[in-house]
């Protein structure tokens, strides 16, 4: 069977990825500008939002491909950007830059695949998105381990076993980094499900002494049990130095912080609070299938969305003698007869948010 080919597509307009205003944004090297993607959904903060003044809802009809470039298996990731040059990976495990004026490949580095026959593709390469973060290319690999590059030539800086990627073993890089301050942070999670494994975050130095160490591990299930795998990507707070995590996996009734989102101290990892969905909410495969985002409210309030069906979390702040905790403001879940009595509060989100809006039209409901 020939192998599949996917590309990198770019449209023309001279600011197409760029930059964010948001009261949770971590502060950003000063080089940065708004036509820069340096990370999964932009910023630590994962907003995912724009300030590019070239980029609106009235020239998105005038974007057109500027150039297509074939990488040597499927794209399962998003592009990183950082000035002229856009780094993706590729299920051929490689990890490429790319000129974002020319379509030419500048550098392709190999991070490793992760074969498993009991896995559908049986063959995957890097599906975790670049952090460009101080002039250090930070990113998953293919197989056991994460790496850190120069994301001038490409060159390897040093890296970090995340966990055994054979069928035995059954771990997977499916997680985009998170930086922060002297740390990166990772997520742990299974391939295919096919075993599980403990989900677990790992918190890496990046400099000094302890550069490629991990410093701090956290489990979402107690030692001994699988499950509360963490593939999606983790989401920083800078205002309380909190990080978020949503997890999947739940492998027993008992497993409190599977299918669930976690708060920790991006410092220490000490747990704060946790909110998991409910076994009366949950379908099949109740996995978190987002990354959780801050956002804020109608009424101005810091608010945490995230999509399994689609919830939104308020994080209460700390109170003398209390940690901060996460608590369930609303959701939206498929079949339930009460949505448009929640679209008052709900419309912001569903005109930023197509899943929303598809399920309304498909019900009539305006």
């Amino acid at each position: 069977m020939r192998p599949i080919r996917l590309f990198l597509v770019f449209v023309l307009i001279a600011s197409f990825m760029c930059g964010f205003a948001s009261t949770f944004g971590a502060p950003s090297a000063s080089a940065q500008s708004y036509q820069d993607w340096p990370m999964f959904l932009q910023n630590p903060a994962r907003t995912a939002a724009t300030v590019d003044p070239k980029l609106s809802v009235a020239s998105a009809a005038t974007l057109k491909l500027k150039f297509a470039t074939a990488t040597g298996g499927p794209i399962a990731t998003s592009a990183s950007i950082v000035g002229t040059t856009a780094y993706v990976g590729s299920w051929d495990g490689y990890e490429y830059a790319i000129n974002t004026q020319t379509g030419a490949v500048i550098w392709k580095q190999f991070l490793g695949t992760t074969t498993d026959p009991s896995c559908n593709p049986v063959k995957i390469g890097i599906t975790s998105a670049a952090a460009v973060v101080n002039g250090v290319l930070y990113v998953g690999g293919g197989g056991a381990n994460w790496y850190a590059l120069d994301p001038a030539t490409g060159n390897i800086l040093w890296s970090v076993f995340t966990g055994d990627n054979s069928q035995q073993g059954a771990h997977y890089n499916w997680s985009s980094p998170l930086i922060v301050g002297n740390y990166a942070y990772i997520g742990v999670a299974s391939n295919c499900d096919n075993p599980l494994v403990q989900g677990q975050l790992l918190q890496v130095a990046i400099s000094g002494a302890q550069q490629g160490q991990v410093i701090n591990t956290y489990s979402f299930v107690p030692n001994g049990e699988v499950g509360g795998g963490v593939w999606t990507t983790l989401t920083y707070d800078a205002a309380t130095n909190t990080i978020f995590v949503s997890t999947g996996t739940l492998n027993d009734h008992t497993q409190t912080q599977s299918q669930a989102i976690v708060a920790l101290n991006a410092t220490t990892l000490q747990y704060q609070s946790s909110w998991q969905l409910p076994f009366a909410a949950a379908v099949n495969d109740s996995d978190w299938g987002t990354t959780p985002t801050l956002t804020t409210d109608a009424w101005g309030s810091a608010a945490l969305g995230g999509q399994q069906e689609w919830h939104l979390v308020h994080p209460e702040p700390e109170r003398p003698g209390r940690r901060p905790r996460l608590a369930e403001a609303d959701r939206h879940r498929r079949g339930l007869p009460d949505l448009r009595r929640r679209v008052d509060r709900l419309g912001y989100l569903r005109e930023r948010h197509p899943v929303l809006r598809r399920r309304e039209q498909r019900s009539g409901r305006q």
